[in-house]
């Protein structure tokens, strides 16, 4: 199982933009990117670590709920892929 590690007090719930998907999604950040990642279920943690000084709540999660992996518009999203 791949895993990642995401910031609980970032998670929030949305619906997908596709056209035809339109599904609940939750996004989240990620701890070491910062990036944002949209997920199919609210992300449960698998292993939950409070961050000293912050107090923030880091979350191990499973990637495999990552919504564009299920996604039937996710070629619409794509970005061209920089030269």
């Amino acid at each position: 199982m791949t895993t990642l590690k995401i910031w609980k007090d970032t998670i929030r719930a949305d619906f997908c933009k596709g056209p035809t998907c339109r599904r609940r999604i939750w996004w989240a950040q990620i701890s070491n990117t910062g990036r944002q990642m949209c997920f199919d279920k609210q992300p449960e943690a698998l292993e939950t670590v409070v961050v000293l000084g912050t107090n923030r709540e880091l979350l191990t999660v499973d990637a495999s709920t990552n919504h564009w992996a299920t996604c039937p518009d996710r070629a619409t999203f794509k970005r061209p892929r920089r030269r």
